[in-house]
Parts: structure tokens; sequence; C-alpha cells
């Protein structure tokens, strides 16, 4: 769990419990998280990293993703999180569910992620969106392969789960997205896209 915050982790249940006992005193139950956010080291690395980009106007980053790692998070956020009894599926594009907690990255993506899920979502939320488009028709597509040899429900969202990460990683209309908003918001970041 790379890109969770140390309260958010599982072995930080008791403290997490302690903070929502403060409830109904919300804002003591802010600042008790507020405290830990600001403890927590690998959270504030990534704020001062991100920081630097924006404020420091002689900032150079050293941290440099390639494309393709690019794409491979983006998928992630296509998410099918269930099927239907007549084989429909739901499916999503979130920061919360999403492919991210079964992809067992080794790298850390986290400013990655936190990009991806910014430039998707620029996109998402304008009246018309050529990336919803392109989701919802290679999600019929990843239904569509499988649909002919189904034979369980739990294996077929599975399987349209894995194809549409992989749909979604192809993507041209994505990788264009993302890398338009990379060139746009460049100077800001604190990583470098390459090939």
């Amino acid at each position: 769990m790379i890109n969770v915050s140390q309260i958010h982790l599982p072995d930080s249940a008791e403290r997490r419990k302690e903070i929502w006992n403060l409830y109904p005193d919300t804002l003591a139950l802010n600042q008790r998280y507020v405290n830990e956010y600001l403890q927590d080291e690998k959270l504030n690395a990534y704020f001062e990293a991100s920081f630097a980009a924006i404020n420091d106007s002689k900032f150079t980053a050293a941290l440099t993703f390639k494309e393709e790692e690019l794409m491979e998070v983006a998928s992630k956020f296509f998410y099918c999180d269930r099927v239907f009894p007549d084989t429909s599926i739901q499916s999503h594009v979130c920061i919360g569910l999403n492919g991210v907690n079964e992809a067992n990255w080794v790298k850390d993506f986290t400013l990655l992620e936190a990009f991806c899920y910014e430039a998707i979502f620029d996109d998402l939320v304008k009246d018309t969106s050529e990336l919803e488009s392109v989701y919802l028709a290679q999600k019929k597509q990843a239904c569509a392969k499988y649909k002919p040899t189904l034979a369980n429900l739990d294996q077929y969202l599975l399987d349209v789960r894995k194809e549409l990460f992989l749909r979604m990683k192809e993507e041209r209309v994505l990788k264009s997205l993302l890398m338009d908003y990379y060139r746009v918001n460049s100077g800001n970041l604190a990583f470098r896209i390459g090939e």
C-alpha cells in the first residue's frame, strides 16, 4: 500500500476509531486528522515535492515516468464493479474503488495517480466528453468479447474488468487527453513524462 496515508493503513484502525469517537465534535475530529496528516512522512513528502514544483521557478523534476506507466496507471481508474443478472455490467471512473489496489506495483506511482485522476476528471466533467464515449464503447466491446462464453457471473465480471483495463491502456483518446494535460501543466508538476 504505497499511496495510503499512515492513518488509513490497517494497523491504524484503533487511532481512526479514537478520532471518530470525537464525533459530534467535528472541529476536534478535523484537527486530529490534520495532525495525523502533518505527522505522516510520506504524505508530507508528496506535498513538499508538489509544492516545490509549483512554488520554485527553478525547480527541475528528477522523477520521470514513462508513457507506458502513465497509461497503465490511468487505465486502472475505469473499473467494472458489478454484474447484474441480465449480464449488464456496472462500471465507474473512481479514485477510491478502482484497479489501483489490485495492481501490486512496486514503483510508487502516487503522484502519477493524482495527475491521472485530475486529467481524467477535468475531461469527464465537461458537457461533452469524448473520453466518456470511448470508455463506454470499450466497456461494451469488452462485454461482447466474453458474453458468448459466459458460464459464471463472477468470472465474467473479472474477465470484463481486465479486458477494459487492457483496452483503456491502449486507448488513443485517453493517451492524447493525458499528454495534452501534461503539456499544459508540465511546469507545475513534480515529475516528467518521457518515452
